[in-house]
């Protein structure tokens, strides 16, 4: 059974991770309008991503898998705050709501979580790796394969990548030649779901972020069962818990995707007294009643410069960025490449 200073140290680690990929994104998304390699602020949200990836390397070799990758949720609880910094916005219902059904939903599976430190041998990750690769194969092959199906393959990539990533850190005595090929595999199934989860985002942003970060921790969790021997405290309720917090998860997931992946318009409304200033109402309102006409912002203004009602009544959205699903060594999605 892992210790619990073990469980603390990859809960922490997990935290940080999350954290870090966050920020990640945040800043590339920031940098995406120009030449990308040309901005600081592209290559310092690199380093993020580059730190948090490295944490969640180091996590898996304290925690359990399932444990580990279900804790990859926590990346969309941590855009919360720092999205509403960004967009100089307060934190809406539903990323509240968002954040407290992912964050209950994950102390919960922390408290009945009692799987041993044991991972996958070489032989094995091999195996699950090609199990993984065929099905990627069948789905890139897939015209019609729709974007949750992309997403789903997506997450499942990331999902095994990171099966294989704890085996090799495990198991670094196994030789030079399995590690290697193990870690070419590791990179091969990031790419694969790299490129599967933006094909995913063709249909929309939302359900597909979801899908693939609830993919990830499912797929590992068939790991941890049927190959790993995964254990959970308290018996057949533990079992229960587990499921429950399943579904709570998947819920908060969706929220907290559907929220970030909507911009939240702070739009101020001019007052009539700054209309009137800027030559947007009177005049029209005027001609309006001498022709006998209500006044009518759907009449064309000619003669009215570029602040006019149309322009007057638009101001720029501001919108929460959002941030996709993310791997052992890779962060995905509306990111800069």
């Amino acid at each position: 059974m892992i210790p619990a200073w073990s469980v603390v140290v990859a809960v922490a680690l997990c935290v940080v991770s999350a954290v870090a990929y966050a920020a990640g994104a945040l800043l590339q998304q920031q940098a995406a309008a120009g030449p990308v390699l040309r901005n600081p602020r592209w290559w310092l949200g690199m380093t993020s991503n580059g730190l948090g990836a490295l944490l969640h390397v180091v996590a898996l070799r304290y925690g359990s898998l399932t444990l580990v990758q279900a804790l990859g949720a926590l990346t969309l609880v941590a855009a919360v705050p720092l999205a509403a910094a960004v967009a100089r916005r307060s934190v809406t219902r539903a990323e509240l709501t968002g954040t407290a059904l992912t964050t209950g939903a994950l102390v919960a599976l922390v408290a009945v979580s009692g799987s041993s430190s044991q991972a996958l041998s070489m032989r094995e990750g091999f195996a699950v790796a090609l199990a993984a690769g065929a099905i990627m194969a069948w789905a890139a092959l897939s015209p019609r394969l729709p974007g949750l199906g992309a997403a789903a393959v997506g997450g499942m990539g990331f999902g095994v990548a990171s099966a294989l990533t704890q085996a090799i850190t495990l198991r670094l005595d196994s030789g030079a030649a399995a590690v290697g090929a193990g870690m070419a595999a590791v990179v091969a199934l990031n790419v694969a779901a790299v490129w599967f989860t933006q094909r995913s985002y063709r249909t929309g942003l939302a359900a597909p972020l979801a899908v693939g970060t609830v993919a990830n921790p499912v797929t590992a969790a068939l790991i941890g069962i049927t190959l790993l021997q995964q254990r959970f405290s308290g018996g057949a309720a533990g079992v229960v818990v587990v499921l429950a917090c399943a579904v709570i998860l998947t819920l908060g997931v969706f929220k907290l995707a559907g929220a970030q992946a909507q911009p939240v318009v702070q739009q101020a409304r001019p007052s009539r007294r700054r209309l009137r200033g800027r030559g947007a109402v009177g005049p029209c309102s005027q001609r309006a009643r001498s022709a006998g006409q209500p006044a009518s912002s759907s009449q064309p203004l000619r003669d009215h410069p570029a602040g006019s009602l149309e322009h007057a009544h638009t101001s720029p959205a501001r919108a929460a960025p959002s941030l996709p699903a993310r791997g052992p060594l890779v962060s995905v999605g509306a990111r800069a490449a």
